[in-house]
């Protein structure tokens, strides 16, 4: 008869520290999902930061071969916008972050200046520096 008890007894331990383990198991796992969840926001905001630079790019390289693209810069404008507030549209989470938060005020501040110089069209005058850096024409 001890032997029995004894028998039922470790098997209702066995039982009571699986279902403590699974449901340790359970908790880990959901934290787990929001540490993913956080990692790949993180990764957004660096490959839409690779976009802002791309997008950038060819903006200028269009508007010196004389060709705008509005949209483009519209687009850039969001991206940026959604890198330093946050953007449910482009599922990019706000990084609460001084540095980077800094960085991306001084890069909209940087773009606008940029759009600014397109707007004056001083951008097209660039095309001669570029195709004749060595020709230097004082007045």
């Amino acid at each position: 008869m001890s032997e029995v008890k004894n028998k039922k007894k470790k098997s209702s331990m066995i039982q009571v520290s699986i279902g403590v383990l699974a449901v340790i198991l359970a908790i880990l796992i959901i934290i787990m999902m929001g540490i993913v969840s956080d990692i790949q926001g993180t990764a957004r905001i660096v490959n839409y930061t690779g976009l802002v630079r791309g997008e950038t790019q060819r903006i200028i390289k269009l508007e010196v071969a004389g060709e705008q693209d509005d949209a483009m810069i519209q687009e850039v404008r969001s991206f940026i916008d959604g890198l330093r507030n946050g953007n449910t549209k482009l599922n990019l989470v706000y990084l609460n972050d001084t540095d980077f938060q800094n960085k991306m005020q001084e890069l909209d501040e940087g773009f606008s200046d940029l759009y600014k110089e397109i707007c004056l069209g001083g951008l097209k005058d660039m095309k001669k520096q570029i195709l004749y850096p060595e020709v230097r024409i004082s007045l």
